[in-house]
């Protein structure tokens, strides 16, 4: 599949297809049948099988033993897995191997061109990448080929280069960064800050806006670079990464500098796991492969740091994405938000909520002034059915941290507010969280729930849940707010409509099933809705203590059961 080889796109389908046939009712998994059997074949299908589900860590429990029974590597993978896998070694023999079977692939290419970077060997990577025919004037090539060039002193080719795709609908913004970088490092200021200007037209990330900051800063304008990240953090009010790095900056703090090539190759590795990341799901193995082969590259690197974490986090790895976060040093500006995440993960995943309590404490204890850890303890104890300890934690960040971003605060003291009855408090925290951050989702949802089904404006409950939708149509539990919205402004058959189709996407939610329910009895369809709320009924005990519950119970679904809905 990465090779662009259709055929084995065919067999991978029809050998899923084979698989899923064969594994009927207690039939072993891949994992089974290589314990069971170790025969090649079921190797085969097991690795097929989780390739096709992006299990890219199971895979790499099973793909060695399958390449060995079989004598081939025949996903092309035994690379990627080595290098995950921290086996260097291993995994450039395997690509050269790969490159010697296939040698228009770009990906061994890339890798081994990565390793001659990492050699300090910058023109046989430039070599490398220049071989592949046709396939050089790929992107993605193109854009690795420039850090090269960048290396062997070729600067103004490494411009061209760059200019050359500059209109790349796909990945302009890209280019626009990293002929930036090379003009800075070229000596070009006044290029480089025509294309910074030329970036925030786009939508810059963070990464982006730490990048253009450290520009002006070397140049003398910090104040320039205070204006341009105070106008990212207005953009994203919610983002603790973007807060940080606002008040790092008018504390004098210098964003990294991308001044080697080294740390340019790594800088592309990094947006183009990125891309794959958010274009490609399909592509996680790439993206962590080449966020580690940034981290080679430039070990101070604390964003890839960062977004590598969060990539473990995803597939269970709790040692690899602790590794990660605690790897970032407390002079970044990102350290704030790597003990947040972590702490995060400690009172969910991890299961260690004490320790969870302890950083959030000791971060307050070295930034008092900052809203994020305050609403960790607060949403500790709300969700933990101590709204009024909730409350002090959320108003004390609110009257702490001063002009700072506070929606998220006045969101969840709202929540608080609402959990304990008291409306008119709610509402105005409501109000509060939607002036400061108006686009949130979240906050729309939530809100326009709030006003709809507690005989509220009902009609403005309505917009704001579809204005959420407008940001997230597939979400579950929007479809859900605007059939309760339609619900009590009396289109059932629109509130139907819209219930069915939200229960599509969450079929074992109690409280979308009990919705549902709701809306069929009062449809006169009496015996689906009893249906509805024995399902609800069903999967209440395993949906916990969670907050989204509204108060549902066994003992109010037993009612509805018995008697229906009050006429």
């Amino acid at each position: 599949m990465k090779h662009g080889k259709f055929a084995l796109a065919i067999a991978l389908l029809a050998a899923a297809a084979a698989l899923f046939a064969l594994k009927g009712p207690g039939a072993p998994d891949g994992a089974a049948l290589e314990v069971r059997g170790g025969n090649k074949y079921g190797l085969y299908l097991a690795s097929i099988r989780a390739e096709l589900a992006n299990d890219i860590f199971g895979l790499g429990d099973i793909y060695p033993a399958a390449v060995r029974e079989n004598g081939d590597d025949f996903l092309g993978k035994s690379f990627v897995i080595k290098a995950l896998d921290g086996d260097a070694d291993g995994a450039r023999a395997d690509a050269v191997a790969d490159a010697l079977k296939n040698p228009g692939g770009t990906l061994p290419a890339i890798y081994l061109a990565y390793g001659d970077f990492m050699k300090k060997d910058y023109a046989a990577a430039h070599e490398r990448l220049d071989s592949l025919g046709s396939k050089s004037d790929a992107f993605i090539v193109k854009f690795f080929k420039s850090w090269t060039l960048v290396a062997l002193g070729r600067y103004e080719t490494a411009l061209d280069l760059l200019e050359s795709e500059i209109n790349n609908r796909a990945f302009e913004k890209i280019v626009l960064v990293h002929l930036a970088l090379v003009a800075e490092l070229a000596g070009d200021k006044e290029y480089a800050d025509e294309l910074c200007a030329e970036i925030l037209r786009f939508k810059p990330d963070l990464s982006d806006i730490e990048d253009i900051a450290g520009f002006y800063i070397r140049a003398g304008r910090r104040d320039k670079a205070i204006r341009v990240v105070s106008g990212f953090v207005q953009d994203v009010p919610s983002s603790v990464s973007a807060l940080s790095l606002l008040d790092a900056v008018k504390d004098g703090y210098v964003p990294p500098a991308v001044d080697t090539a080294d740390k340019g190759l790594a800088k592309a590795f990094f947006d183009i796991s990125n891309v794959l990341m958010r274009a490609f799901s399909f592509t996680n193995d790439l993206y962590i492969m080449y966020t580690g082969m940034a981290l080679d590259l430039w070990p101070e690197f604390d964003m890839a740091k960062l977004m590598k974490a969060e990539a473990y986090r995803k597939y269970g790895r709790g040692a690899e994405y602790a590794a990660a976060l605690l790897a970032i040093p407390k002079e970044s500006y990102l350290y704030m938000v790597s003990r947040l995440n972590y702490a995060n993960y400690l009172m969910n995943e991890g299961g260690d909520p004490r320790r969870a309590l302890k950083i959030y404490r000791g971060l307050l204890a070295g930034n008092p002034s900052a809203p994020a850890p305050y609403q960790g303890l607060g949403d500790y104890y709300r969700t933990s059915g101590s709204p009024e300890r909730a409350l002090g934690y959320y108003s004390d960040g609110i009257a702490r941290a001063g002009g700072k971003s506070l929606a998220d605060l006045h969101f969840a003291r709202a929540m608080a507010y609402d959990s304990l009855g008291k409306r008119e408090l709610a509402a105005a925290d409501f109000e509060s969280a939607l002036e400061l951050d108006s686009k949130n989702p979240v906050v729309l949802n939530y809100y326009g729930y709030f006003l709809v089904s507690g005989g509220g404006d009902v009609a403005k409950g309505r917009k704001l849940v579809e204005s959420a939708l407008f940001v997230d149509p597939m979400n579950a539990y929007y479809l859900d707010s605007y059939a309760w919205a339609l619900f009590k402004g009396g289109d059932i058959p629109g509130a139907l409509r819209m219930s069915e189709y939200a229960k599509s996407f969450e079929p074992k939610n109690p409280v979308i099933i009990d919705h549902l329910g709701d809306i069929y009895w009062s449809a006169g369809r009496r015996r689906e809705a009893v249906f509805e709320w024995k399902k609800a009924l069903a999967e209440l005990p395993g949906a916990g203590k969670s907050r989204d519950l509204e108060g549902l119970s066994e003992h109010r679904l037993g009612y509805k059961i018995l008697y229906g809905l009050e006429e």
